[in-house]
């Protein structure tokens, strides 16, 4: 799974840049090998210590709103992977 592939598709999902780029951020560090340090090459503007309390902190509000949880699980399916 590359990390291009997940931002597409959350792009193509999240017509919000800000939400897409937390979203991407989240799919990438959960579904692929990177460490902390290479997520964060990815992106502007964030260091490895923000990725990892992004990750958190996006893996809590998952499950307390139905919504946020229902974008990544169909963004998921997209992407073919185990969820």
């Amino acid at each position: 799974l590359k990390p291009s592939d997940i931002q597409d598709r959350a792009a193509e999902k999240i017509g919000d840049n800000k939400l897409s780029r937390k979203i991407s951020i989240y799919l990438i560090r959960k579904h692929t090998a990177l460490t902390l340090r290479e997520v964060a090459s990815l992106f502007q503007s964030i260091s490895d210590a923000g990725v990892s309390a992004l990750y958190n902190r996006l893996d809590k509000d998952r499950l307390k709103d139905k919504g946020l949880n229902r974008k990544i699980i169909e963004i998921e399916k997209m992407l073919n992977v185990e969820i």
